[in-house]
């Protein structure tokens, strides 16, 4: 049995929580036409509002 054998055989792992939470918000945003990057974008605006809940 090769590496090759070993890895494709294994399970694929379920989504965690942050990162299934975190597909939706670049969805939603995406859908809403909002840019990801940028000065109005989606990381400016999440990056603000957890720098602001410490």
């Amino acid at each position: 049995m090769t590496t090759l054998d070993v890895v494709s055989s294994k399970k694929k792992k379920e989504p965690m929580a942050e990162e299934l939470a975190a597909v939706e918000l670049v969805r939603l945003a995406q859908e809403q036409g909002l840019s990801l990057t940028g000065p109005n974008g989606l990381l400016k605006q999440f990056t603000k509002r957890c720098s602001r809940r410490r």
